[in-house]
């Protein structure tokens, strides 16, 4: 990954550089400017780090201070960034992903094609960890897979409420069938996320799993499927 051709597509693209000097400031006198924070986590996400310590080491090597254009000796300790990430405005940087998304839109993305030539639009549920912090996210599936939204968890069992959350959120947003179906893992397999998906925001959901033998949704549809005579009430 080049930094430098990272930087002008995200400028291009995105105006990443001037939207990351427009984050509100919370700090009395920083030493770090919030923008360099930000721009810091965003191009070591793009390379993969996945702690604050592999962040603090890479932002310590001359490309990646030479692409933030900074002097200090390290840009940001991971110290740093588990002071001042949380307390960052996040209803401005849910706006900013918003509108990077609507960009991509603009650009045809967001869709994906199925094997039959049909072009869907879908969205993938998941949960995720940076720095220790639990979090859902909500992503766009599509050539170029883009995050529609984040939501902070409580911790360990609060994945599907914060999901939920997100959810609900984007249908306040971009109103009902903003998506055609929605991605998850066997965690979102429960009666109150089907209902969620097909009563409130018009959509399919479509989970992926292995529990074929434990889930007991997963039976009772088998042994519907398989009766001699279909129930009425089953469409």
């Amino acid at each position: 990954m080049n930094l430098e051709n990272l930087s002008r597509f995200c400028n291009e693209e995105f105006h990443l550089s001037r939207r990351a000097r427009q984050l509100k400031e919370f700090r009395q006198d920083p030493q770090i400017p919030m923008a360099t924070i930000f721009l810091l986590m965003v191009g070591s996400l793009v390379l993969r780090k996945k702690s604050f310590h592999q962040i603090d080491l890479l932002a310590r090597q001359p490309q990646m201070k030479a692409w933030l254009g900074s002097d200090r000796r390290m840009v940001a300790s991971d110290a740093t960034l588990w002071r001042v990430l949380p307390r960052m405005d996040r209803d401005q940087l849910r706006e900013e992903l918003q509108q990077a998304n609507a960009l991509l839109r603009q650009q045809g993305h967001g869709t994906i094609e199925l094997p039959g030539g049909r072009k869907i639009r879908a969205a993938a549920l998941d949960g995720t960890t940076v720095g220790g912090r639990e979090a859902s996210v909500l992503e766009i599936v599509g050539e170029h897979a883009a995050v529609l939204d984040v939501e902070r968890s409580k911790g360990k069992g609060h994945e599907l409420a914060a999901g939920e959350g997100l959810l609900r959120r984007a249908i306040k947003r971009h109103g009902t069938k903003f998506i055609d179906i929605v991605l998850g893992d066997g965690l979102y397999m429960t009666e109150p996320m089907l209902r969620l998906c097909r009563q409130e925001l018009k959509t399919h959901l479509l989970v992926k799993t292995q529990e074929l033998d434990s889930l007991l949704i997963l039976k009772d549809a088998e042994a519907l499927f398989q009766a001699p005579v279909m129930s009425r009430d089953v469409k």
